[in-house]
């Protein structure tokens, strides 16, 4: 596809507004199921232990899977044995198995997407149930030995496979889903003074900003600690966010971390943030990025 032809497709998807009741109701009730499964299972499914979204990851299983079957399939059309054909129905089964792990963890950062975002997750989730559908008809005909059936509707999924995956490289490549959004500046490399002492009260967050990097200040008695303000997942500001000891919650989606490590506490977000270290000289705090 050209870059034109697939830069009309993108604007033609997020001028579907017709679509924005069905998003938002089938978002609420995402997020309804999420909240009862509890943050743990959110997480989980979001990949904070992994520290890279865990979506992308198992997408690999039913792409490969049901690339396999139908690399498979040709061969057993065109001079395979009885063993290509058993393969090639495991893996149409394998795929239908790891799909459904893979969209809940799809559906898990999709709840916190909005506007073009959500659009285009929306339409990738659509097509992946139009593809797991194909696919569950593709099993079953293989199973009650209508095999031609079975084929034609693999091809027919993985056609729609491609498709979809072409909106889900859109949603990281062109709506930044999934990338970490507090490195979009270059942090300060040397010790550059970002606010004066006086203006750190004990226990209070502060934002401040050198070269149009965000970051954030929290003092606690004689120590100072400093992380990236532009939280990882969206790029909220965490200085507006609720401080909760040593931790702090993005007021956009909720994601939280400590001030002290930068590490992940709760998703959605899964990157890190930038820490820096930090110093007092002549009045004025100083800061620059702490080298892992």
């Amino acid at each position: 596809m050209s870059n034109s032809a697939a830069e009309r497709l993108t604007e033609l998807i997020e001028h579907q507004n017709w679509l924005e009741p069905a998003e938002r109701s089938v978002q609420s009730a995402v997020s309804k199921v999420f909240e009862s499964a509890g943050r743990g299972v959110t997480d989980v499914l979001n990949g904070v232990w992994l520290g890279h979204p865990l979506h992308p990851v198992l997408t690999d299983l039913p792409i490969g899977a049901w690339t396999t079957a139908l690399v498979l399939d040709l061969a057993s059309m065109y001079g395979g044995g009885r063993r290509h054909r058993e393969v090639a129905d495991a893996a149409v089964g394998l795929g239908l198995v790891s799909a459904l792990a893979t969209a809940a963890a799809g559906l898990a950062d999709w709840k916190d997407t909005q506007g073009k975002d959500r659009r285009a997750g929306f339409v990738h989730a659509a097509l992946n149930t139009v593809v797991v559908g194909l696919y569950t008809g593709s099993f079953f005909a293989r199973r009650n030995r209508a095999r031609a059936l079975g084929q034609a509707l693999g091809v027919a999924g993985w056609t729609v496979l491609l498709a979809s995956a072409w909106v889900g490289g859109e949603l990281v490549y062109r709506y930044r889903d999934g990338v970490d959004q507090s490195n979009q500046l270059e942090p300060p490399e040397k010790w550059t003074p970002v606010l004066a002492e006086a203006d750190l009260p004990d226990g209070q967050m502060r934002r401040a900003e050198t070269g149009g990097t965000r970051i954030l200040l929290l003092r606690r008695t004689n120590r100072i600690f400093a992380i990236s303000d532009t939280c990882s997942h969206r790029g909220g500001p965490l200085s507006e966010g609720r401080l909760d000891g040593d931790c702090v919650e993005c007021p956009w989606h909720g994601s939280v971390f400590d001030i002290a490590t930068g590490d992940v506490i709760h998703g959605p977000a899964v990157h890190s943030q930038p820490r820096y270290e930090v110093r007092v000289k002549d009045g004025q705090i100083e800061v620059k990025l702490a080298r892992a």
